[in-house]
């Protein structure tokens, strides 16, 4: 059975936003799914996104994060989003 890899690299303070633009970005993809609010980067630092290595560990943070921002969108919408706002 063949298992997916995620190989998640961290440059430019994409995942653990630390510029403007990243943090405008995470912004705007949390806000389409009806989190508007200005503690988002705060919120994300305690999920540690740069430390995750596998689809199934970032689905499991996800499932965490969706609690916490109080959105419905599922993983797949979230993770097609994220690619398309990130490109």
């Amino acid at each position: 059975m063949k298992k997916n890899k995620l190989i998640l690299l961290d440059w430019g303070g994409v995942v653990e936003p630390q510029e403007e633009g990243s943090i405008s970005a995470f912004k705007e993809l949390f806000s389409k799914f009806g989190y508007i609010n200005d503690d988002i980067i705060s919120k994300l630092k305690k999920y540690k996104l740069s430390s995750i290595s596998t689809i199934d560990e970032y689905k499991k943070t996800f499932e965490e994060m969706k609690k916490d921002f109080n959105v419905t969108c599922t993983f797949n919408e979230y993770l097609n989003l994220y690619k398309e706002i990130f490109d």
